[in-house]
């Protein structure tokens, strides 16, 4: 499955950091630059009752698909990228992870999906 209309994404390089008490918490890593398609977030309008209880609008969250054949789609999905990492879409800053990425096999045919990077707003 190879994606058509991708876009360049980069999570920039971190430093090593530590806690209030000097002890080392994350280790220092470097960019990080794949090549992704962006779905944007969607919102299924209104609301509806089902089994008597009103159901409110549902707001999806924008999302990263990574080709599973990208030459480091192992390292991403190995935690290079992870919850609460900043992310440059198509040079938009502002952007973070919102949990690890998920990659998926499909019970019934085995095939790999894309990994899956779910993003939220982090400006201001």
């Amino acid at each position: 499955m190879r994606f058509k209309n991708t876009i360049p994404c980069t999570r920039p390089a971190m430093a090593a950091w530590s806690d209030d008490f000097g002890n080392t918490r994350g280790e220092a890593r470097a960019t990080v630059s794949f090549v992704a398609a962006f779905a944007p977030p969607m919102t299924q309008a209104g609301s509806r009752i089902v089994d008597g209880v009103l159901r409110e609008t549902t707001v999806t969250k924008p999302t990263l698909f990574v080709d599973r054949r990208a030459s480091n789609l192992a390292a991403i999905a190995k935690g290079v990228i992870m919850s609460g990492d900043p992310i440059t879409v198509d040079s938009e800053e502002g952007w973070e992870v919102d949990g690890d990425p998920g990659r998926f096999t499909n019970p019934f045919t085995g095939q790999e999906m894309p990994l899956v990077i779910e993003l939220r707003r982090a400006v201001g």
